[in-house]
Formats: structure tokens, C-alpha cells, sequence
């Protein structure tokens, strides 16, 4: 932004900021003529600003006498106005009021300002609970609405967060729900179940000019299928919501699988969430507000597989964003809300488990399990020496045979972590206990509680049909014929292949204990959550492959990838409502953890009979050689380690006002965010101590023990074998320390006039990055240095935003919104350790140079509602970034690495269509079917360097080029299809989920045919459910990727041919160029002349889940 727009926005916020605090009441002296109730009550409503409930049918044909006051007090007014009179006063705050007539029967009256008649029913009936909110139709909640049930004088009203609960016997009942100025609703069908909660939250329209009476009806069962789309329709920003009810429909077992329900949202790599195309970096996560922190080493990302699907209320994904969002993105803003206080007291129960259809009962392969591994915790087995009891920071040289010190220090290595062991995968399982229980006393308030414990373990087996990644090269027999069809390579002999197989055992243990007070106008909650999470992984790959030394070798290497995850968050909040004003505060905590614990490599190599007399194999023992690449050190174990802690407090305040016909509110705030990073290695491998002889000297039969006989303290000594430290620079152990300090003020503006809601305003942020340390290793790539249009980073951002909604018809919303934001890079993306990926075969490391990305969107979109619960979506977006960030391929010494660079430009655009809809218009007996589906289409331009190049007269320059490509991470489509069976009883429902191909990384070695892509990828889901009435149990069988499809990675090589092309340097001298021109329309679509990198095949999971409401 230009320094003049700066000072223009600075001014709006001052002036915003003067406008709020000028807002308040004058004193004056106040006269009431003789009049009607009512008439009195509407005066005091509009003379006081205050909210007032009462039955206009009670208040008919009772008259007040004139009154004269001398004070301004809006609550004196009342209770003069109501002194001898058969009606009393009710302060549910400060300026919240009821008026009721004295009653006859005993009420009893709670504080969140439910209440019953105790004369109304039996005390023997057996009863049910109705609770939820009423909130209007921009989504305010809405203190001291009258719910009330017709035909037997059961009701309450509305307490701070426009909730409300309150027991009724068994039966259907038709509910009422009105508020002054407020069209009334009446909802039909609302069957009480004993024992059980029955949720309704309701959405009151503003009445007309003409404030006649309007009565709304609508049946319960079509009015609870739409809280999703309301809060959908009630948000200022471009949204997408998916409720609980919604993802209990589906097999999904965690937020990271519900959320390719959503539209425009998919998976990358089956694990990354990419929101309009677009990776996991352009998209910012928050779980109950709060911003979550990166959980991915040397990548920017959030694992939501952390967080149970059964943990969650809601999952609301923002496409655009508003002053008071707390968040940057160019995708999406996925906001996960956990459970909330109850509105009645809950137990349930449920258990389950599944079957993997290539895994479970059948033979897998892994590392020796430690004794805690099925509770995701490790049990010691895999921890390292200390750094005061082994030397890591030592260099290789000094790791010769005539120093005895390494062999001692080698002795500390008690377990072998990285020989595989043979289990049996075992069916998954699963179990869950939550609890709610609230306590509601009339001095105290309303206490509420929501504890939840989870526990899911998972066993699977994928197949690795074939690998040419990294430094993986083709085996003998097989062609380019056979290399690049899909049928061919799959129906090869696997002795022709790099094939192998990919075990997985997982662990996921999460807790939530959520509590929350409510007392008059004020509400404070206190939530908690942790979830631990153990991914052990063990890939074996059998093929030809340079990783064993130069020229390549056929043998086996094998990848163990033991990661513990950790993911604590405290969140402290409250809401206070004095007067007019709202201020709402929070104070967090978070904290992520993530460790590598015993990552290692083992190889064997392959050799055909000699004198031995038959093919054999051995271990690949290297050597402390110095300069020796990691990727061919043989068999090594990692510890690596990162944790990021997280502190922030966020303040605001809101305050309504109205400019003759307009509605408006003024909301200001501020943000405070430490963030602080540290990043651990160690790393060592087994082989023999330098002696410079070769060939190597060692002991017959060496070469063929295994890892874990090598390992055996006997052997180590100058004969045999030492364990040497892998990652020294210059006797310095490479680590990251860094933190980064962000300090924000925001002020905006809701006007609401008629038909036309306008949400505008800015958010100033200051930003500081230290980097405290940050080492590399030596010989490691470097990012490209040939880039134009540089700019460092700047320490102040003002992002302006504009929301505006139309809505021409209660049933139809236009939405158009602008915003402007900085995506920053994380430190988890400047980490400048070099990460060896077992999935792409090479070395992948961060950039402590990267550039923010400056955003500028645009979004449009209409909205149809034709009934409740339904909704048909046609919309479009456009986004500018300035320096994207992107994944890039490099050759470096020979071998394919990959590092994070800036891009100069991307401009990304594309439509998203989304319906749902109850099929009850084609028959009657279709109205419990319901069909949704939704389309994504992306597209994207790029301005990008290659390198520099030489022209005739021997100059180099550096050029850019503007490129018609996905951006990085990015897919062309993503659409979702689902038929869902609602019934009383019996549930059905099926999912078909695909997205097109996507960009995994950009090659600036081998030119864009060597880009490699995932190509499309679809999902088949089923879910079959029955609730029984007696007990109350509920059923589920899932039926998970019923199609099975293989994965399969491509390079688009046969698209693309070198031409040299006349063109003109920048100075205007002409010069041949070698370029890269496509050869076909759409070069990055799969052919049969690209060449297929890497093909995995997941197997289908069935499972059942039982759940008992006790």
C-alpha cells in the first residue's frame, strides 16, 4: 500500500475511534402523559434505549396515570410507572426488562431466566429437555426473548447469550418465540423424548414499517436442519459451515477428513488441507478462536487429524476475512469450535472398531514397539544419550579407529530402533466418554461443564506399487512404455519394479474439559484441550537406487518414521455486557510439540552369487567419511525435535447505534501474539570408523550382520563398528531458536439499513521476527539467488476489508467483499536444516530469506435459501499475491533436493458452485432424502525466474517469465456429491469426493516437465446408521474409500520440448533463448508420455461405532 493510502486509513480509524466514544445519553428531566400500558412501555423503549419484554395481550385495557420524573433513569421510569398496578418489574441486566402480571400459580425463576409453572403437569410425567438460542437475523443473540410453549403455559425467556432450556414432559409441541419488533415464529412438530435434549435455535426477522402482527411457522425438523446454513447466511463474510449433525453423517474420525465436505476444500497429499486449490500455506487454522500455530517440521501447516471429529460442535471455514478476524490467508480460514457449555446434563458412551481390507490379520512390518506405543507415548526405548554423555557437535574426521573414545560413547545406543519386526495388524479400535452436567442456582448463576476423552487407534497397510523418485531409477525390463501406463506397470512382475509397502500404526488421545459461568450480564468460560497423537510409519521400498552409492545398486532400503505429536491449548474468555456496550477479552495459551523419535534408515545390498555360491545379502556399512552425502550414510537413527509456544490476549468492544433509518455498530479491539520456536537434531550412523584404508578392514562376516547384532557393545571397536554423529557443521550442532512478536489494532463498522448490511473497517499490524539461531549444514543447497523485485520485509501492514451483503429477498443473499492482508513466512518455513522426506526420496529444507506474500482479494457471491436447510450457491474469486512462496526443485551435487522460494507474482481466480436440497418437492414419501453437492475451479497465472542465462556477447541476465500453471499445492477442480436418508430411525448416507491433479513441487533443474503432480484423486464414502428407542443406542457402520483408486505422481515430461527462441534481453539486444514450449493444449494433464513417479495403494476401511446415551 502507498504511504498516501496509509495516512487515509489512519484517519478513518481516528475518526471511526472519535465516533464510538462521542456515543452516550443525555440527562434530561422525562414527562408520561395518561396513557395505556403498552403506550407507556413503548415511550420508556424508545426515550431509554432499553429492551423491554411483556404480553400485549395482558397489558389490554390497563390505564396509568401522567407521570412526571425528574431523573433519566430508564429502571425508575418502570417501577414508578408499575407502583399499584397488577404487574411487576424483571431486570434481566442493564438495560434488559420484562413486565409480567402477578401470578397466581408459584413460579420459579432460574438466572439464566428460564422458568415453568409447577401446576402445568403431573410431577410423575416422564420429561425431555428443550433448549438452543434466538439470535436475529444478522446473528446477535437476543436477551429476553419469550419462548413459550402453546396450549399449556410451559415457556421461558432468553438469558445473556440468548439461550434457553426447560423441562417438558414427553410429546409434541408447537413452540412460539417473539420478541418486540420482531416478526413472531411458531414452530410446529417438536417432539420431547424423555431424557433427552431437543435442540432448536431460533432466527427472528425484524417486522415491517407497518409493525403489524406476523406469525412465522415452520416444522422443527426442517427448521434444525438449517443451523448450519444460518450461520452460514448470518456471517458478514464469505463462509462455509459444517455442523456436528453433519459430520456424524459421514465415516469421517477426525476434523482433517471432514473437511473436504466443505466446498473448495480438499487434501493434499492425503494429509495437508489445500481451501480453493490452494496448499496449506495459504490457509490459517484457530480451534475455539484461537490462532494454532504450524505442528509441521520445515513446512507451514496444521495437522487437523489431531482433533477428533466426535470432540467438535462446528467447523466453519471463512473465505474472506473482517477487521476482527485475528488471521491472514489467501484460501481460507478454518475455525474448528469445539463442545460448549451444555444447555442440560448428558453421558454417553461409545465404542467401535474396523477392518483394513489390505492390512488387518496380515503380516506388517515395524521397528520394536515400545510397552506405551498403543497410548501414543513412548516408554524410554527410543530416547538418545544425552548431549553431555555423547559428543554430537564432534566432526566425522575425529571418529578414527585410534580413538577409543568413540567406542565407549557408542555403548550409550541401548535399543536398535530401525530394525523392522514382524506384527500382525490388528482391527482398529475406538472409544469416547463424554459428559455434560450444568448446575443452576438463582443466587450463583449458571455453572456448565462439557468433559470429553477420546481414544482411536489405527493399523493399515498401504502397497507401493512402484517409485522413481529422488534418486530411485528404473529396474531392468522395464520401458517407457510400461513406465508410463497405469495397467502396465501395475500387472509387471514385482522383481520389475521399485515396489514395497508402506505400514502404518497410529495412536490419537485427546481430552477436553470446558467450563463456563454465567451470572446476570456477564459470562466467563474457561476452555482446555490436549491430544496426543503417535504416527509410527515403516516404508521398505525393494528396487535399484543411488542412495547405495554411485551408479546405483539394487537392494532394500527401508524408512522408520516414529513422530509424537502434542497439542495442548488453555483459552480463557469472557463476555460483559454493561449497558449498551459488549466487550468481549480472551487469554491463551498454546502449546505444539513434535518430535521424531528414532527416524532412521536401514539398507541392505544385494549382491548375485560369488563365492559364497548364491545371491545374498548384506548391510550397507559407510564410514565416518567427511563430505559424504546423508542420503548414502547407510543406516543411521534421528532425534529431532520442535515445540512452538504460544501466547496471545485479544480485547473488544462493540457498542449499537442508529443514524435515523440505519443500524449501526461500532466495534474496536486490539491483539497481542508471542510466538516462540525452537527446533532440535541429532543424528547418528552405524558404520566403521575411518581408518583411511580401502577397502575397509573389519572382521570376517561383518558385512553381513544385521543393524541390531552390529549394535551389540562387543562390537564396536576398531574391527567393527562405532556410531558417529551425521550432522555436525564445523563442530557445531545445527539448531533453531527464534520467536516473533505481533501486536494489532483493529476498528470497524456494521451498518445495517433495510435490505443492505455493510461490514468495513481496517486492522493495523506490527510485526518483528529474531532469529536467534538458524544453522544449516554444510554443502546443503542454497535458495536461488536469481530473483527480481526484491522488497524486505515491513514492520507495519494497515489491511483494509469490505463485506457488503444485499439481500433482495428473505430468501436470497449477494455477497461482494474486498480485503488486503500479508501472509508472513513461519518459522517452521526458515528452518534451514535439511529434512530427508522417505515420501519424495530427497533432502527438503526452509529458507531464512523468504519474503512475506502482500494479498489482494475479491469475492462475489449469491446465495438462494429455498427452504430451510437448503441453499444453491453460485460464486467467484480472485486473489493477486505478491511474492507467493512455492516449493522448488533443485539438482544439487548430483542428487534432487527441494527448498521453499518466493515466486514474483501469482494471480489466482476461479467459481464455486454449492446445493443443497431437500428432495421432498418431487414425492411426499422423499422427504427424508436430502441431495448436496458442490464444484471448485481454479485457475492461476505465475511470474516466475528460471535462472540466469547467457546471451551471444557472453552477458548474463536474470528474466522473468509469466507462466500459465497451478500455483504451488494448487488443483483445477475439486466437486463433492452426497445422497443423504434422514429418517426417525434408520440413516443412510454416500459421499463421492474427487479433486483434480495438484502441484506437489515446481523443478527449476529440469524445466516444468520435470514438475511433478498428484494426479486426480477420488473417494467413495457410505455411512448406514439405526437408533433404537429402548435402550437409547445408536449404530453406525462406515464404509471408507470403496473405490480404493490407486495414487499415482507424475512428471509431464513427454509435454514439454527445448527450443531456442529469438528474443531480446532487457537492454533490447537480440539473443537466442532456450526455453521450454509445451507441446499440447493441456500439458499438465496425465498422458501416456509421462512419466509415473510414484503409485501407492491405500486399502478400503470398514468399521462400526456403538454410542448408548445414559
Amino acid at each position: 500500500m502507498t504511504k498516501r493510502t496509509n495516512r487515509r486509513f489512519l484517519g478513518i480509524l481516528l475518526s471511526l475511534l472519535l465516533i464510538g466514544n462521542a456515543i452516550g445519553f443525555a440527562q434530561q428531566v422525562t414527562s408520561f402523559p395518561s396513557q395505556s400500558l403498552a403506550g407507556r412501555l413503548e415511550n420508556i423503549i424508545k426515550k431509554g434505549n432499553v429492551t423491554v419484554v411483556y404480553d400485549v395481550k395482558q397489558t389490554e385495557g390497563v390505564h396509568l396515570p401522567a407521570l412526571r420524573s425528574t431523573g433519566n433513569n430508564p429502571e425508575v421510569w418502570l417501577r414508578e410507572s408499575l407502583a399499584g398496578s397488577n404487574f411487576k418489574l424483571k431486570k434481566l441486566g442493564n438495560t434488559y426488562f420484562s413486565v409480567v402480571a402477578k401470578p397466581k400459580p408459584r413460579i420459579i425463576t432460574v438466572t439464566d431466566t428460564v422458568y415453568r409453572k409447577v401446576s402445568a403437569a403431573p410431577k410423575s410425567a416422564a420429561k425431555g429437555t428443550l433448549a438452543g438460542k434466538v439470535v436475529d437475523d444478522t446473528g446477535e443473540t437476543l436477551i429476553g426473548a419469550s419462548v413459550k410453549v402453546l396450549g399449556n403455559g410451559y415457556g421461558g425467556l432468553t438469558g445473556v447469550d440468548g439461550d434457553y432450556s426447560f423441562l417438558l414432559p414427553a410429546g409434541t409441541y408447537t413452540i412460539e418465540v417473539n420478541y418486540i419488533s420482531y416478526q413472531t415464529q411458531q414452530i410446529t412438530d417438536v417432539i420431547i423424548k424423555p431424557n433427552e435434549i431437543t435442540p432448536l435455535n431460533v432466527v427472528m426477522t425484524q417486522e415491517g414499517k407497518e409493525l403489524q402482527e406476523v406469525t412465522v411457522t415452520a416444522n422443527y425438523n426442517r427448521s434444525s436442519a438449517a443451523g448450519a446454513i444460518q450461520i452460514q447466511k448470518l456471517a458478514p463474510q464469505v463462509s462455509a459451515v459444517l455442523s456436528s449433525e453433519q459430520i456424524s453423517k459421514t465415516p469421517d474420525k477426525n476434523v482433517q477428513e471432514a473437511l473436504k465436505r466443505v466446498t473448495g476444500v480438499t487434501l493434499v497429499d492425503n494429509k495437508n488441507v489445500s481451501v480453493r486449490g490452494m496448499s496449506e500455506r495459504w490457509n490459517s487454522a484457530s480451534l475455539d478462536g484461537v490462532v494454532l500455530p504450524s505442528t509441521e517440521a520445515g513446512s507451514k501447516g496444521f495437522s487437523f487429524d489431531l482433533i477428533p471429529a466426535s470432540l467438535i460442535e462446528n467447523i466453519t471455514v471463512s473465505k474472506s476475512i473482517t477487521p476482527d478476524m485475528n488471521a491472514t490467508f489467501a484460501g481460507g480460514y478454518v475455525q474448528v469450535f469445539t463442545r460448549d457449555i451444555p444447555q442440560a446434563d448428558f453421558f454417553t458412551v461409545s465404542v467401535g472398531g474396523g477392518v483394513n481390507d489390505q492390512g488387518t490379520f496380515k503380516e506388517m512390518w515395524m521397528p520394536k514397539r515400545g510397552k506405551l506405543d498403543y497410548l501414543g507415548f513412548d516408554d524410554g526405548r527410543r530416547a538418545f544419550p544425552s548431549n553431555d554423555e555423547f559428543d554430537y557437535e564432534a566432526s566425522p574426521i575425529t571418529f578414527e579407529t585410534t580413538n577409543e573414545k568413540i567406542y565407549e560413547h557408542s555403548k550409550l545406543f541401548k535399543h536398535d530402533l530401525v530394525t523392522p519386526y514382524k506384527y500382525t495388524s490388528m482391527p482398529n479400535t475406538n472409544a469416547q466418554i463424554t459428559w455434560g452436567k450444568v448446575f443452576r442456582t438463582e443466587s450463583a448463576g449458571k455453572l456448565g461443564l462439557v468433559t470429553a476423552l477420546s481414544f482411536r487407534n489405527t493399523q493399515s497397510v498401504d502397497y507401493v506399487i512402484h517409485t522413481q523418485r529422488g534418486d530411485w531409477h528404473p529396474r531392468g525390463g522395464l520401458n517407457d512404455s510400461t513406465l508410463n501406463r497405469l495397467d502396465n506397470l501395475v500387472k509387471s512382475p514385482k522383481n520389475a519394479r521399485n515396489q514395497g509397502h508402506n505400514d502404518k500404526f497410529s495412536t490419537i488421545l485427546s481430552g477436553i474439559v470446558n467450563t463456563g459461568w454465567e451470572f446476570g450480564r456477564h459470562h466467563i468460560g474457561l476452555r482446555n484441550m490436549y491430544t496426543r497423537k503417535f504416527d509410527n510409519s515403516y516404508k521398505a521400498i525393494d528396487g535399484v537406487t543411488e542412495e547405495l552409492g554411485s551408479g546405483g545398486g539394487d537392494g532394500i532400503i527401508s524408512y522408520a518414521s516414529p513422530i509424537f505429536q502434542d497439542l495442548l491449548q488453555n483459552k480463557l474468555e469472557g463476555r460483559h455486557k454493561p449497558g449498551i456496550f459488549t466487550i468481549d477479552w480472551t487469554l491463551s495459551h498454546t502449546y505444539v510439540g513434535r518430535r521424531y523419535a528414532g527416524a532412521g534408515r536401514t539398507q541392505w545390498m544385494k549382491r548375485e552369487g560369488t563365492a559364497y555360491g548364491e545371491d545374498y545379502l548384506y548391510w550397507n556399512w559407510g564410514y565416518g567419511g567427511v563430505g559424504m552425502p546423508r542420503s548414502q550414510l547407510g543406516n543411521y537413527m534421528g532425534d529431532y525435535r520442535n515445540r512452538e509456544r504460544m501466547l496471545q490476549g485479544e480485547v473488544s468492544a462493540s457498542v449499537p447505534f442508529n443514524l435515523g433509518p440505519v443500524k449501526n455498530t461500532f466495534k474496536a479491539g486490539g491483539m497481542m501474539n508471542y510466538k516462540k520456536a525452537e527446533f532440535a537434531f541429532r543424528e547418528v550412523a552405524l558404520g566403521l570408523p575411518r581408518n583411511h584404508v580401502y577397502p575397509v578392514v573389519m572382521l570376517p562376516g561383518y558385512e553381513f550382520l544385521t543393524f541390531q547384532d552390529a549394535l551389540s557393545p562387543e562390537r564396536m571397536h576398531p574391527m567393527g563398528f562405532a556410531l558417529y554423529p551425521t550432522l555436525p557443521d564445523k563442530g557445531t550442532l545445527p539448531q533453531f531458536k527464534g520467536n516473533t512478536r505481533e501486536k494489532a489494532l483493529f476498528a470497524m463498522l456494521d451498518h445495517r439499513w433495510s435490505i443492505v448490511r455493510l461490514v468495513w473497517g481496517a486492522r493495523i499490524v506490527n510485526y518483528k521476527y529474531v532469529s536467534e539461531k538458524n544453522q544449516s549444514i554444510s554443502g546443503s543447497m542454497t535458495p536461488n539467488a536469481n530473483k527480481i523485485g526484491r522488497k524486505d520485509d515491513k514492520p507495519v501492514d494497515i489491511m483494509p476489508s469490505v463485506n457488503l451483503t444485499v439481500s433482495p429477498a428473505k430468501w436470497m443473499d449477494v455477497r461482494l467483499s474486498y480485503y488486503q492482508t500479508a501472509l508472513r513466512p513461519e518459522m517452521q518455513e526458515r528452518v534451514q536444516f535439511a529434512f530427508y522426506d522417505p515420501i519424495i526420496g530427497s533432502e527438503r529444507l526452509g529458507n531464512d530469506k523468504l519474503n512475506t506474500t502482500d494479498i489482494t482479494a475479491y469475492d462475489g457471491r449469491i446465495d438462494f435459501f429455498p427452504g430451510a436447510g437448503e441453499i444453491i450457491s453460485v460464486g467467484g474469486f480472485y486473489r493477486y499475491l505478491d511474492n507467493p512462496i512455492e516449493l522448488v526443485q533443485h539438482q544439487h551435487a548430483g542428487h534432487a533436493s527441494y527448498i521453499l522460494e518466493n515466486s514474483n507474482w501469482a494471480k489466482n481466480w476461479g467459481y464455486e458452485f454449492e446445493v443443497r436440497k431437500n428432495l421432498g418437492f418431487i414425492a411426499p414419501v422423499m422427504k427424508d432424502f436430502w441431495f448436496s453437492g458442490n464444484l471448485a475451479l481454479v485457475m492461476s497465472k505465475i511470474e516466475t525466474v528460471y535462472g540466469a542465462f547467457t546471451d551471444l556477447q557472453g552477458k548474463e541476465h536474470i528474466q522473468a517469465r509469466i507462466i500459465n500453471r497451478p500455483l504451488y499445492g494448487q488443483t483445477p477442480y475439486i466437486y463433492n456429491v452426497g445422497l443423504m436418508y434422514d429418517g426417525p430411525r434408520f440413516g443412510a448416507n454416500v459421499v463421492y469426493n474427487t479433486s483434480g491433479r495438484h502441484v506437489l513441487y515446481y523443478s527449476y533443474a529440469r524445466g516444468p516437465g520435470a514438475t511433478e503432480y498428484q494426479d486426480k484423486d477420488s473417494k467413495l464414502d457410505a455411512q448406514l446408521s439405526y437408533r433404537f428407542k429402548k435402550p437409547k443406542i445408536h449404530v453406525k457402520l462406515n464404509f471408507s474409500n470403496l473405490l480404493a483408486p490407486y495414487m499415482i505422481y507424475y512428471w509431464n515430461t513427454g509435454d514439454y520440448e527445448q527450443k531456442r527462441i529469438q528474443t531480446h534481453t532487457p537492454e533490447g539486444e537480440p539473443y537466442l533463448k532456450t526455453d521450454y514450449v509445451p507441446l499440447v493444449k493441456n500439458p499438465d494433464v496425465r498422458d501416456d508420455d509421462d512419466a509415473i513417479t510414484y503409485i501407492t495403494h491405500p486399502g478400503r476401511t470398514f468399521s462400526f461405532s456403538v454410542s448408548w446415551d445414559l
